[in-house]
């Protein structure tokens, strides 16, 4: 209820209970006004009572501030304290974690680097090996080319022998073959030599037709001609002679063939 409200009511209710007590007499208002003093004097212990309540209960309140600011601002350090003990061992733990990310990072860099010299150093081997491979392949190659050309060399020596030893046997035979062909062309020679010899000297009698020939070879100046050449028609040599030139020894044409002249009588 609002306090304009309240005193209103008291002032109309001590103004009602005054009317009352002028109606019956002035004892009743003696007895009113003894009983307003000590209204009063209990209101005025009351409100003394209430004030000092009052002032304890504020001096409560205020120690209760106090110690409420005080449980506050120790409270607020404690927190103070412990976000700041957080935060040292936030960043104790973030610095661990940064030098533990580190070593980690180095190692992992350490571990990558030893890796890629280890896959160097392999493919360095590996490479090597190839390269024995290729090495041992090309002389393998050089050597089974070598041993082909050397058995080549060998067969084409052994046919060059064979080929040597036909031939020798090849001309072995020729030279038996040519040496009776000359055995024979010789005798065959000799018999028309004798045959020359006496028909020059049956045309030697004959001076007229002697007088158009030559009397001897103009080769081996020996033996009269008795052949004629083929095709120039000279006739200057005999035989033995005509066989043995290839060319005309007077106008040098080739000479195809040889005819034998008989003289007459």
């Amino acid at each position: 209820m609002h306090a304009r409200f309240l005193v209103q009511h008291d002032e109309l209710r001590r103004r009602r209970e005054e009317y009352d007590a002028s109606k019956k007499g002035p004892d009743e208002e003696c007895a009113l006004v003894v009983q307003r003093r000590r209204e009063k004097k209990t209101r005025r212990r009351a409100a003394e009572e209430h004030a000092a309540a009052l002032a304890k209960t504020c001096e409560l309140e205020a120690a209760m501030r106090v110690k409420a600011d005080a449980k506050a601002l120790a409270k607020a350090e404690l927190e103070a304290a412990i976000r700041a003990n957080a935060n040292a061992k936030a960043k104790a733990k973030a610095d661990a974690e940064a030098l533990a990310t580190a070593n980690v990072r180095a190692a992992i860099r350490a571990v990558h680097k030893q890796a890629a010299q280890a896959a160097e150093i392999e493919a360095a081997r590996v490479a090597l090996e190839k390269k024995n491979r290729a090495v041992e392949r090309a002389a393998q190659v050089e050597r089974q080319r070598r041993a082909v050309r050397q058995e080549r060399l060998v067969r084409a020596a052994a046919r060059e022998r064979q080929a040597a030893h036909e031939r020798a046997q090849q001309d072995e035979i020729d030279y038996d073959e040519l040496e009776e062909a000359l055995r024979a062309s010789v005798e065959q020679l000799r018999i028309e030599a004798m045959r020359d010899e006496e028909i020059a000297a049956v045309a030697n009698t004959d001076t007229e037709s002697a007088k158009h020939v030559f009397r001897d070879c103009i080769i081996c100046m020996a033996k009269p001609p008795s052949h004629v050449l083929v095709p120039c028609g000279h006739l200057c040599m005999c035989m033995a002679c005509s066989v043995a030139l290839e060319q005309c020894p007077i106008c040098r044409v080739h000479v195809q063939s040889t005819m034998r002249v008989y003289f007459s009588a």
